[in-house]
């Protein structure tokens, strides 16, 4: 009490003893209660109330400590607004409100697996409701809602991998930030003569702390030995090549394995090169492959980074993506995609119409319409035979294409049949000759991309026909759909006309002089993939738009568009401080390289970072700007010219070919401001 007196003689903060409460453990006596509370002045006991959203004691059953979390989103998916919303709606809501609501706790703790089932459940049921409290099927499994959008799947959260995602981030922090007040309380508590990754659950362990261990698991999978000098890090034990994930190598068949070898001893001595015959000798030609891609920095320590993200930083987004990857490497029978199904379910999802019809193509096309057939196949016995032709049997494709009610709605419609002549007994090459009608040049938009409309109607027509025994017209259908469709329409207009104007205010935005005292340098990099070589280029004008000197040089091949900026910005520093360049503005169109700077001071940074910001200080004055593409043209256009034509010649230079030239005057003099 004399501390937290003297804090408040200090700051002027006060506590409130009437307001305050002390928590007991339960094996503390009522005489020591009593006597801590008189000397303390503190007559309430505390411990059942909540910080945060979250009870102050996890002491006791966890699902029922936690089970407040199952009561609060039942009253967020009971509420009036929830019960008549559509399912472009419901996929909202369930995203952005019902999946944040237990975030915080499963930030903190490991929900147990009956908590994440119920949570799991009341989603279920809300998603496939009519909103009238009745149960409905759920024609498709949460763990396929799950996947993305352009695997079937509508990109909702699995919980009980967004829980260990969640808490990976907690277990990272305690690995990056070991001087942190948590990380030493647990360090003094559970590790205090280990590291955090050798450390074991330890005695009479917290909930909170075996949470931690669960979250630690995952971060561990993603972790990857970042090669600098190779002195530390075991060839066949650590995880130094990144795969689909972080893993050790393979050894080739026939070559001797030294189990003390490390990555120093594949170096040529002295040098940052790969000994590649030793390197092809040692491992599958695939893992050599991956490793002559590595880039080792032999000034700097090995370090460990995260191994699925550029910057090597852990995000929940990132080890959300390595448990499902995991997950498919564990799984014996893997779902594989095909790429043009694949790109249909992406397509489907790009279709211009409302989202309730975007869901509406999805239900289709996941056979999650309640037609005879699939009900049958849900265990409910009724007659299957469609009941508006009285001729076969009524699945998805009878209704929506091949019953003569709805042959004689796509009749009327100016949309083409395929170039069979008859609409196929898939479902999938149905809609892909749909969608691929309302992208032809030659078809007008208006009716190439109706047809979302017209399968909506037949289906609505369908159900008024069994439910309400009402035959509607097929002129009538195609009627209401051609007038939906144009209202739809009419209504985008305003907004397709503001966005033609941004795009318009923003392709007028070209390079800019420097002051007159300055000179302003472009740097670019070009990037294909990381099996094709890359390349940079830079251009440096003074305050008159006159170029002075512009160079280009290509680069070995590089993992992705990062690495290639990051080579890019290093050669043209270096170059600039040959040069004695001084009071420059640098200018660059990469969006990856704001964010490599931004996290400078993560352990996961790349080594390039750390050369560039050394370079950064050797200039009396410099200024660093991301611009519009359209303003980094120039730099950009000889970038390209390495990957595109094969320039691979490097140079420095005042002139150049007409062409280029054309374009440096083109883009250094519109706007002088």
């Amino acid at each position: 009490m004399n501390c937290l007196n003297s804090y408040g003689d200090a700051s002027g903060q006060k506590i409130n003893l009437v307001k305050s409460s002390i928590i007991f453990g339960a094996k503390v006596s009522a005489d020591a209660k009593r006597a801590v509370k008189e000397t303390l002045g503190i007559d309430k006991e505390g411990g059942d109330g909540t910080y945060l959203g979250l009870p102050e004691c996890f002491s006791g059953s966890k699902r029922q400590l936690l089970s407040f979390l199952r009561r609060k989103l039942q009253g967020r998916l009971n509420g009036w607004f929830a019960k008549s919303l559509s399912q472009g709606g419901k996929e909202i809501l369930i995203k952005s409100i019902c999946l944040a609501l237990p975030i915080y706790a499963m930030s903190c703790f490991r929900l147990p697996k009956d908590t994440c089932a119920r949570l799991r459940s009341a989603l279920t049921e809300f998603w496939w409701s009519n909103g009238n409290n009745r149960k409905k099927i759920a024609w498709v499994a949460w763990q396929k809602l799950c996947k993305s959008k352009d695997q079937g799947g509508l990109g909702f959260k699995d919980l009980e991998k967004f829980n260990q995602a969640l808490l990976a981030k907690q277990a990272a922090r305690v690995l990056n930030n070991p001087d942190s007040l948590m990380a030493q309380v647990l360090k003094h508590r559970y590790f205090k003569n280990s590291s955090f990754l050798d450390s074991g659950v330890g005695s009479r362990p917290s909930f909170a702390w075996r949470s931690i261990i669960h979250g630690r698991e995952l971060l561990q999978q993603g972790l990857l030995k970042k090669i600098g000098s190779g002195s530390d890090t075991v060839v066949w034990w650590d995880r130094w090549i990144l795969d689909s994930i972080p893993r050790v190598p393979d050894y080739r068949q026939g070559s001797v394995v030294d189990l003390t070898l490390r990555v120093e001893d594949l170096l040529i001595p002295g040098t940052g090169v790969w000994n590649q015959e030793l390197v092809f000798r040692t491992f599958t030609r695939k893992d050599a492959e991956i490793i002559m891609k590595i880039k080792p920095e032999i000034s700097h320590t090995n370090s460990v980074v995260w191994g699925l993200s550029r910057n090597g930083s852990y995000t929940s987004k990132s080890g959300y993506a390595l448990l499902e990857i995991i997950e498919e490497i564990n799984t014996s029978q893997v779902e594989i995609i095909p790429p043009v199904e694949k790109k249909l379910w992406s397509t489907l999802w790009k279709t211009k119409t409302t989202p309730k019809l975007r869901h509406f193509l999805w239900r289709i096309l996941s056979g999650a319409l309640a037609v005879k057939e699939r009900l049958r196949s849900r265990g409910i016995q009724l007659n299957i035979t469609c009941s508006s032709c009285n001729n076969g049997v009524e699945d998805i494709g009878h209704v929506l294409f091949h019953c003569p009610f709805a042959q004689e709605v796509w009749a009327l419609s100016s949309i083409p049949m395929p170039p069979s002549g008859a609409w196929s007994r898939s479902i999938f090459l149905n809609l892909h000759h749909l969608i691929n009608c309302g992208k032809r040049k030659s078809q007008a938009p208006e009716t190439g991309q109706v047809f979302p409309w017209i399968l909506w109607h037949i289906w609505k027509a369908r159900n008024a026909f069994c439910f309400e025994h009402t035959r509607l017209y097929p002129a009538v259908i195609l009627d209401k759909a051609l007038v939906e469709a144009e209202v739809w329409r009419e209504l985008q207009v305003p907004t397709l006309q503001r966005t033609s104007q941004v795009v318009v205010a923003q392709a007028i935005r070209n390079w800019k002089k420097p002051p007159t005292d300055w000179v302003k340098c472009n740097f670019a990099s070009s990037w294909v993939n990381s099996t094709s070589v890359c390349s940079g280029a830079w251009i440096v004008r003074d305050g008159y738009g006159k170029a002075i000197f512009h160079s280009r040089r290509s680069f070995p091949c590089l993992p992705n568009p990062l690495e290639a900026d990051l080579c890019s910005l290093l050669w043209t520093l270096e170059d600039m401080a040959n040069m004695r360049v001084d009071k420059v503005i640098f200018e660059s169109s990469s969006p990856y390289l704001r964010e490599a700077f931004r996290l400078n001071s993560s352990p996961g940074t790349n080594p390039m970072v750390s050369r560039i910001t050394q370079l950064f200080h050797g200039f009396s004055e410099l200024c660093t700007e991301l611009v519009f593409d359209e303003s980094n043209k120039v730099a950009s256009f000889i970038a390209n010219s390495v990957t595109r034509d094969q320039r691979l010649q490097s140079y420095i230079g005042s002139g150049g070919p007409s062409w280029l030239q054309t374009l440096i005057s083109q883009k250094s003099g519109f706007d002088s401001s």
